[in-house]
């Protein structure tokens, strides 16, 4: 429980609200706090932050996953060394969180609001 909300105070002190317009969701992710910061909603562009790991340049992709109902939007963001994050949320506050590393198996949990 700790850990949790030492996560959560990490993910929430990851995003400055500087832009007034900017739009903040953060998912439970088995053991992982992300944040989703929409910085542009119109663009629905913005940055992903995980466990207080930011990757940036978050934008829509097409739906790629398996899931019966697909992603009601699916968000792909990049950090320094390469690393790809890609969130598919579904309905009902749920998502799926997928971490991809170079030269790893990429990752993936089960999320929810």
């Amino acid at each position: 429980m700790r850990t949790t909300i030492a996560l959560a105070a990490l993910a929430a002190s990851t995003f400055c609200l500087e832009a007034e317009s900017a739009e903040v969701y953060t998912y439970y992710c088995k053991g992982r706090v992300v944040g989703v910061r929409m910085e542009n909603v119109d663009a629905m562009t913005g940055t992903i932050a995980v466990d207080g790991r930011v990757f940036s340049g978050a934008h829509l992709i097409s739906d790629t996953s398996n899931w019966a109902d697909g992603c009601g939007y699916n968000f792909q963001a990049r950090d320094n060394d390469g690393t790809t994050v890609e969130l598919c949320t579904l309905t009902h506050g749920y998502a799926v969180l997928t971490i991809a590393e170079k030269g790893k198996k990429p990752l993936q949990v089960k999320c929810s609001m």
